[in-house]
């Protein structure tokens, strides 16, 4: 079972992607926050989660500066950002963070739960849309 915590401010988006996610198997969301400091305080009750999907652009704690806390203090959980930012800028800074994804907001459900499973089988992932646009820009 892949146990996720979700970490992103509108509660309506929050809603929808544990909808997506509770509706496989092998997933199950197991915590909910509304920022950075939400989510490390779920983590550090004992969770027991293997993966936090997490927005960049939240209040209180950026989730370029979670993923930092969560490397340092957590380095087990996997971590796949979900963001409407798609400047390849933010792409490198969440990886340099420690991410192990990177996944635009307007992906499909299956790209949500192959990356999702991908990246808790120890891969890294980052969504078609922008590994197509940075590979065109390489080959330019």
């Amino acid at each position: 079972m892949i146990n996720v915590l979700l970490a992103e401010d509108h509660h309506i988006v929050r809603s929808g992607i544990k909808s997506l996610l509770d509706n496989e198997t092998d997933i199950n969301v197991i915590g909910e926050a509304s920022n950075g400091k939400e989510a490390i305080r779920i983590l550090e009750d004992g969770t027991g989660a293997g993966l936090v999907v997490t927005d960049l652009n939240m209040p209180g704690m950026s989730g370029n500066e979670l993923i930092l806390y969560l490397r340092a203090n957590f380095p087990f959980i996997k971590i796949v950002v979900l963001s409407m930012s798609d400047n390849e800028k933010y792409v490198f800074e969440a990886f340099e963070a420690g991410a192990d994804g990177y996944l635009l907001k307007n992906i499909s459900k299956e790209e949500l739960v192959f990356a999702v499973k991908h990246i808790t089988s120890g891969g890294q992932y980052i969504c078609a849309e922008l590994s197509l646009r940075m590979l065109k820009k390489l080959s330019i």
